[in-house]
């Protein structure tokens, strides 16, 4: 009878573990995800008027604005479960103002080219599923 009881108690202490790991792990992915978010407007998007940009070196004296980290950030923003058109759109005004002659492509001088332009060309796809800009 002992033993049932122990054998009881076990199995008990086991589903209550097995709740508690799968509560904490329901919203852990939103919570990292608002946290990924809200840093990264905290750190890199920095607003001027109606534009935004990606400062790609947060913590120095002077900003520098890579046309993969906008890529980036318009994706990102796009991406957002919540709908970030607001960011979209002030990263997507900032990308239109900086385009070189003739091209669609950013203004800035690119070292190497591995694809990255891939990034702000999905983005701009995945934003115009947010609405368009008014």
């Amino acid at each position: 009878m002992r033993q049932r009881i122990n054998w009881y108690i076990f199995i008990g202490i086991i589903i209550a573990f097995t709740a508690v790991l799968w509560l904490v792990r329901i919203d852990n992915e939103e919570k990292i995800r608002e946290t990924l978010v809200t840093d990264w407007h905290k750190y890199y998007v920095m607003r001027e008027h109606n534009l935004a940009y990606v400062n790609a070196t947060p913590k120095k004296k002077y900003q520098k604005v890579l046309s993969e980290g906008q890529g980036y950030g318009m994706e990102i923003a796009a991406m957002n479960p919540n709908g970030d058109k607001a960011t979209f759109d002030r990263l997507y005004r900032y990308y239109l103002d900086n385009r070189e002659m003739g091209s669609e492509l950013m203004s800035w001088r690119q070292i190497k080219r591995d694809g990255s332009g891939i990034m702000t060309i999905i983005a701009l796809l995945m934003g115009m599923c947010l609405s368009p800009i008014a």
